[in-house]
């Protein structure tokens, strides 16, 4: 074959090429150098375990009975509020019997709410004199309920006094301390139903009740909103929803079912007060109440499942005042009802995957955290979290972890991102995971998984 200068100078190149292109498939690619890679995965537990915001609520006048326990309540009547004048508040003496400076410094969060008609034993009235005195055209009533005085509701200077007072309640109380405001005001107990069938006057309709529900609305900005029944109006405003008939099987599963598919309100007569609210539990709690009118025992013990299981349903958050604890807890078995009542309940929050990395010659460490959550409901308050170190027995924060745990909804995960300069960390054994109590700066909530803790910090990763 006859090469010319040309041609023999193309196959040159052709050839250089190819020889290029081998060259390459042959190289191997760098490979990453590590000087930490690290991935662990642990599982969540099913340990009965309390945390800020979910739990039981326990009476708010008995420390003995709230214990451990994050939530306490408070209820107040109008006369309570406003013994005296249209100008006076009692809060002072409230706050004492319900010992509010002592559950602010234990970090506990409250649930609120506003009566003007509970039932008992001897005839009486809920509101101040000096508002009987303006308004008077309330019902005294004398029921298998018991005694007491429903107000006309419909009245107008009622109405504006009650205003007043949601406010005054709001600027007292609104500081982060009261974690769930339960809308009381109207009907027995607050609890937006009245013993109609023995002669106590229908509760006002939708516009009125709409006044009243304005009320809290306005006035707090902190504290998540608790309604009875999904009104329009509670679907409006995102409020919650609670339960007070739990253990009572026929009640729970008509409140369920109003909850998905709506219904009649049977205090007014309105057969389209009620609309679906299926997803309610997204953007604020769902509450309960064990019933009076089923045995503590019973509920505890031979309906304990089904109970469970309404809970679950509901996604609820909070139980009480009325709850287990009321029972004699060395009882083993309402002991082990107890311990089977928090897991079905609230956010459950742990971490299910570790990684660390550092790669040679950076000066900067990566840990990326995948968090679950087990339980049934979020949490709807902010929960920081914070990387921290040990020294001399103390837990120093080094970063910031950013993640929003109010987004993490039941069974489902997030991922966090965190890098830390190399330095932060020279004289430390191990790093932890911190979650606070946004309301009250301590570190005060304990995750669902197996990694060791010391004091509510989590152990995520240990230097060799």
């Amino acid at each position: 074959m006859n090469f010319t200068k040309g041609k023999l100078c193309t196959l040159l190149l052709t050839a250089t090429l190819l020889l290029s292109g081998c060259s390459g498939s042959f190289s191997s690619k760098k490979e990453t150098v590590y000087k930490i890679n690290s991935t662990t995965n642990y599982q969540m537990t099913d340990s009965p375990v309390i945390n800020p915001y979910m739990g039981f609520v326990c009476d708010a006048t008995n420390p003995a009975l709230v214990g451990d326990n994050s939530l306490v309540y408070i209820d107040i009547t109008f006369k309570e509020l406003q013994s005296q004048s249209p100008d006076s508040y009692s809060f002072e003496s409230i706050d004492s019997s319900n010992n509010v400076a002592m559950w602010k410094e234990q970090g506990k969060h409250a649930v609120l709410r506003f009566i003007c008609d509970s039932p008992s034993a001897e005839s009486h009235s809920d509101i101040p004199d000096w508002l009987m005195s303006l308004t008077g055209d309330g019902t005294y009533y004398s029921t298998s309920y018991g005694s007491g005085y429903s107000p006309d509701y419909n009245n107008e200077t009622f109405i504006s006094y009650h205003k007043k007072a949601i406010e005054a309640l709001a600027e007292h109380y609104d500081d982060g301390f009261i974690a769930y405001v339960q809308l009381g005001s109207l009907g027995h107990w607050g609890e937006w139903y009245v013993n109609t069938a023995e002669g106590v006057p229908l509760l006002p309709v939708t516009d009125v009740r709409h006044k009243y529900i304005s009320h809290y609305v306005q006035a707090f900005e902190n504290a998540k909103l608790v309604m009875f029944q999904p009104f329009a109006h509670a679907k409006a405003y995102k409020t919650g929803l609670h339960n007070s008939m739990l253990g009572s099987e026929n009640h729970t599963r008509e409140w369920l079912e109003h909850i998905q598919n709506g219904g009649a309100y049977t205090q007014t007569g309105e057969e389209t007060a009620l609309i679906p609210m299926d997803t309610f539990w997204h953007n604020a709690p769902s509450g309960a109440e064990i019933t009076g009118s089923v045995s503590m025992q019973t509920v505890c013990t031979k309906q304990l499942n089904s109970t469970l299981d309404f809970l679950r349903e509901s996604h609820t958050s909070f139980i009480g005042p009325n709850s287990p604890l009321l029972l004699e807890t060395e009882n083993t078995a309402i002991q082990k009802a107890i311990d089977k009542f928090i897991p079905a309940i609230g956010y459950r929050f742990g971490i299910t995957r570790v990684t660390v990395t550092q790669q040679e010659n950076f000066g900067h460490i990566e840990i990326a955290l995948q968090w679950e959550n087990s339980g049934v409901a979020p949490v709807y308050f902010d929960l920081p979290v914070g990387l921290y170190i040990r020294t001399d027995s103390e837990f120093k924060k080094i970063a910031d972890v950013n993640i929003d745990l109010k987004e993490l909804m039941p069974d489902n995960t997030l991922t966090s991102q965190t890098i830390i300069p190399e330095g932060m960390v020279q004289s430390a054994d191990a790093l932890y995971i911190g979650v606070t109590d946004g309301n009250t700066g301590k570190v005060s909530v304990k995750l669902i998984s197996e990694q060791n803790s010391i004091d509510n910090y989590t152990e995520i990763f240990k230097f060799n």
